[in-house]
């Protein structure tokens, strides 16, 4: 009975220390974290201290880094303060060509390049990050054979730092790598396109050069959903217009918001390429469609956007009504001859945007005009609206101080013909 006693209070007892030996090295390592912590932001403020007195070019080409050099060793608190110093000094605009040749000099280039040897996908990624932070040419080629890694966090770092680099040659292997990586799907979608979007504007050629070339549709959609990023010109506006008949429904989706940019509207566009894609039979395509019409304003884009009001889907409806409340008093007519229209799901779909829109304010609005064409078309869609239980805003606009005697008349009118059936 002793001996099971000594047994239980020996193992209590180890129990015990583990745990308070846990506890003390937790502890320990908190404080020795906190004081290396607490060493490197003491450190970044010496060296943005030193690297702020560099505020101009001329500055920087009488700058030496030899007495950078011997305060800082590989894998030291100097070594990382330093190096977020000139991470955050790269940003300034100007500066980040200074910023490369001094992560050079000091050896920060070297040391990463070199991790790329390394087998862990940890340590891979983290020295594809940081050189594509620094954006040197010479890591091009380390970083391209990263792309074939088998892991993907790999592959997706490297894209990315690839991106990061921003030259010409960078962006050619990548595209060139594009079928493989979204075959094997090593990298996403999304991550393609956010990272693409880091080039700068002149990129955007080489993409509509490409794409010209390519025959697979997923590429071809996920380029022209990049190009929506970059800034709009005449070459992108022709490559949309060639693809909104392509036979993909996901390429003619994303070429017809391609389209839909604002500073396409300067742009002659001929409605006949655009009037098959009332038939469309893929609805997302014809919701597109009427968002596009709707933007660039085509020839004849009232008849193709009164037919896409009619729409069998909803969404579809919705978006072309939106469209042609978007334009005011100019849409009056159209909007008159859908509400005549025998399609109750139609019109009800027209009356929700109409209301939601505030188009019918503008309507109640037109009802102080003592007598005009205006104001009996307003008067006559607003009673139609009233029949189909669509009468809150005309209650609203009675009950309103604002509201004209002569408006509260009229709307009295409309209100006592009687409402939903």
């Amino acid at each position: 009975m002793s001996d099971l006693r000594l047994i239980l209070i020996v193992s209590i007892l180890s129990v015990f220390s583990f745990i308070l030996g846990f506890i003390i090295a937790s502890v320990i390592r908190r404080l020795r974290n906190e004081r290396r912590y607490s060493a490197i932001d003491q450190l970044r403020d010496r060296f943005r201290t030193k690297l702020a007195e560099i505020d101009s070019i001329t500055a920087i080409d009488r700058f030496s880094v030899t007495q950078w050099q011997s305060a800082v060793r590989v894998g030291s608190v100097e070594w990382i303060a330093l190096e977020d110093v000139i991470f955050e000094f790269a940003e300034r605009k100007g500066q980040k060509a200074f910023a490369r040749r001094l992560f050079t000099a000091l050896g920060y280039t070297k040391y990463y390049q070199g991790r790329l040897s390394q087998r862990s996908p940890i340590d891979l990624s983290v020295a594809a990050d940081k050189l594509g932070r620094i954006g040197d040419p010479s890591s091009l080629e380390p970083l391209s054979k990263l792309l074939d890694h088998p892991k993907s966090e790999v592959s997706t770092v490297a894209f990315r730092a690839l991106c990061r680099l921003g030259k010409r040659d960078a962006l050619q292997r990548l595209l060139n790598a594009l079928p493989k990586l979204m075959k094997n799907q090593n990298v996403s979608s999304k991550t393609i396109q956010t990272s693409l979007l880091l080039f700068e504007p002149w990129a955007s050629a080489t993409l509509i050069e490409f794409a010209g070339k390519t025959g697979d549709p997923k590429i071809l959609a996920l380029l022209i959903e990049t190009l929506i990023g970059f800034p709009a010109h005449k070459e992108m506006y022709d490559l949309a217009i060639n693809l909104v008949s392509h036979s993909d429904p996901e390429v003619r989706g994303k070429a017809l918001r391609l389209l839909a940019r604002e500073e396409n509207v300067s742009f002659s566009c001929d409605p006949s390429i655009l009037q098959p894609l009332l038939s469309d039979p893929i609805w997302f395509v014809r919701l597109q469609a009427a968002k596009t019409i709707g933007r660039i304003k085509c020839g004849n884009f009232m008849e193709m956007l009164k037919k896409f009001a009619l729409d069998e889907k909803w969404q579809v409806r919705d978006s072309a009504a939106f469209a042609l409340s978007e334009l005011g008093e100019a849409s009056i007519d159209v909007f008159l001859e859908l509400m005549e229209t025998p399609d109750r799901y139609a019109k009800e779909s027209i009356c929700e945007e109409i209301q939601r829109s505030g188009y019918v304010l503008g309507l109640i609005g037109y009802l102080e005009d003592r007598e005009s064409d205006r104001k009996d078309k307003a008067k006559r869609i607003l009673q139609l609206m009233h029949q189909l239980g669509f009468s809150s805003p005309l209650r609203d606009a009675v009950e309103a101080e604002s509201t004209s005697p002569h408006v509260r008349n009229e709307i009295s009118s409309i209100l006592n013909t009687g409402g939903a059936q």
